[in-house]
């Protein structure tokens, strides 16, 4: 995947003329970050949705087939089932693909100024590996490099859970978006309450991420001169590949 593309905020094209876009701050903002990440819950967790509905919606013996096949088919089945998911899942859809959409019973068409596209599981399949890349939900980044304090740690941690719960309705456990959007507008240079709106959640991670890079550098910098031995101190320096830090 272009990573450039993810870093700049474009849409990321999964079929001819067909685009996966981005979402602002500020359009999240208007949605709601709950309802936003039900979007994100239903396109990516479909199989873990399928453990939290009560045996009178759907059977052991449904629970067992469905295991089997595949996200899309698990989704639209569990749709028939409970419309409110249906529901969300078509206006998620219509959010990301900044496209019209039909359903017959059985296919979905999407549609937009370049023309029809029939949903199948190979598209949703591309939709959904966009999804996660675009809203940090499948990066290792975070654990490939150690905190350089208890509150870097605690924010490491926070951020952590944060990304595994984003998926969630609830996350109360979690570092909340409003408070990675505050911490990345109070702390960065050129980012403020003003701006951050413009961003994507890929930009505000990165950004976030890198805060906490630097503060490992320079925290790690200022305790030189107070320790007898310089290597146990990881000096590595913050303009780095985010992916190698240690």
């Amino acid at each position: 995947m272009n990573e450039l593309k993810l870093i700049k905020g474009s849409p990321i094209e999964i079929a001819n003329g067909l685009f996966v876009y981005p979402l602002r701050m500020d359009e999240i903002a208007e949605i709601g970050e709950s309802l936003y990440n039900s979007y994100l819950s239903i396109i990516t967790s479909s199989k873990k949705i399928l453990y939290s509905l009560e045996e009178s919606i759907i059977s052991k013996q449904e629970l067992t087939m469905l295991s089997k096949e595949s996200d899309l088919f698990t989704i639209l089945y569990i749709s028939e089932k409970d419309q409110n998911t249906f529901a969300i899942f078509i206006n998620a859809l219509k959010t990301f693909l900044k496209s019209e959409l039909d359903f017959d019973g059985q296919n979905l068409i999407l549609k937009n100024d370049s023309g029809l596209f029939t949903f199948d599981d190979e598209l949703f399949k591309k939709f959904k590996e966009v999804i996660m890349k675009q809203n940090f939900l499948k990066d290792d980044s975070v654990s490939t490099y150690k905190p350089a304090n208890s509150k870097a740690k605690a924010l490491l941690e926070k951020l952590k859970k944060a990304k595994e719960k984003i998926q969630e309705q609830n996350s109360d456990d979690g570092l909340r978006l409003k408070d990675i959007i505050s911490i990345v507008a109070t702390y960065s240079n050129d980012i403020n309450l003003l701006s951050v709106w413009d961003l994507t959640i890929y930009q505000l991670y990165e950004a976030y991420l890198r805060l906490i890079v630097w503060d490992k550098y320079h925290t790690n910098f200022l305790l030189l001169p107070h320790v007898s031995d310089s290597g146990s101190l990881d000096l590595q320096h913050w303009a780095t590949d985010i992916n190698k830090i240690k």
